[in-house]
């Protein structure tokens, strides 16, 4: 790893790329200096005339740092994603030029799974509708009796540290689990599928865990939607792009599923009108993650890494 420990301010400059609360903003400015740049040109500006005093990025999974932006920053010795998301960094290119990439799995897990059953219990439960009736003025609910979530099958895309949450708050529900990832789990209570297919077949509820990347887009076609079938819902806490808004929209808009439940959309922050629109859907704007809890809990992995990429020692969680 190259060298950048010497020859610069006492109180080390980081970018951040994307907003933050403040406590998280004041905690990392008790240590550095913190310039928060969110938006692309004013990035630009700011290496123009400074990008020698960057020592580190924080910055979410989306956001795009090419080499020709790490080129501007000549003593740039991490970037560090605020969460598990990388794939906005190109981090072949960060390594060409001896630049740590680190993340920080699991960190918030338990926020991201909290939100995947609130998101099913709206949108099972008809939460939003029914709120909507009381506040107009109506008690008896005019929409067709909901299903319980109670006992019904839930197959889980991905079963990495958010889709093992999820799995142990199903089980609070009494919740048979299927599941799908590149490799079985070591958990006999857990049954695992070959695809996604088979799995949307088998149960009631997708509940999607899946990063971005190219591999996973677009996972979640009209065909496993078609295999969920009209009594069945998606929640999606995962990246937008594994499931596409037009497939999902003409899912919606025909019944062949029931409803979804979206933390995350595709394209995000930009919504089509034809899926904000459908009745049968509940979103949140890609909050999943962000409690006081899984912030501080990232907070404290990220000043982690900093420390010791700064100190030019081995980050502890490098993206792999």
């Amino acid at each position: 790893m190259t060298d950048h420990s010497s020859g610069l301010d006492k109180v080390p400059v980081i970018v951040l790329t994307f907003p933050l609360p403040d406590l998280v903003t004041q905690r990392l400015g008790t240590q550095y200096h913190v310039e928060s740049l969110l938006t692309p040109a004013a990035r630009q500006a700011y290496v123009t005339h400074s990008g020698d005093l960057v020592r580190a990025i924080v910055t979410n999974g989306s956001t795009r740092l090419d080499g020709a932006f790490m080129d501007t920053m000549p003593n740039l010795c991490i970037i560090h994603t605020f969460g598990v998301g990388y794939e906005g960094v190109d981090v072949d290119a960060a390594r060409a030029r001896g630049i740590e990439v680190a993340y920080s799995p699991g960190t918030n897990a338990d926020s991201v799974a909290d939100q995947a059953f609130a998101l099913l219990l709206a949108v099972m439960r008809d939460i939003v509708p029914n709120d909507g009736l009381v506040r107009q003025g109506a008690w008896r609910p005019i929409r067709p009796v909901p299903p319980q979530l109670s006992g019904q099958k839930i197959g889980i895309v991905g079963m990495g540290h958010i889709g093992q949450r999820i799995a142990a708050r199903a089980a609070g529900f009494s919740m048979p689990v299927f599941y799908y990832s590149r490799r079985p789990c070591d958990q006999a209570q857990w049954t695992y599928c070959p695809s996604v297919m088979d799995m949307a077949a088998r149960v009631n509820i997708l509940a999607v865990t899946l990063p971005g990347d190219p591999e996973t887009c677009n996972v979640i076609d009209a065909d496993v939607l078609r295999a969920l079938g009209p009594q069945g819902y998606v929640v999606n806490v995962g990246r937008g792009s594994v499931i596409s808004n037009t497939v999902l929209t003409e899912a919606l808009e025909k019944g062949i599923i029931a409803g979804a439940g979206l933390d995350v959309v595709e394209r995000e922050p930009n919504l089509p009108a034809a899926l904000r629109e459908q009745p049968n859907i509940v979103f949140s704007p890609h909050v999943g993650a962000r409690s006081p809890q899984s912030l501080l809990t990232c907070l404290d992995q990220v000043m982690t890494n900093l420390h010791a990429a700064l100190a030019g020692r081995p980050v502890h969680t490098p993206v792999p």
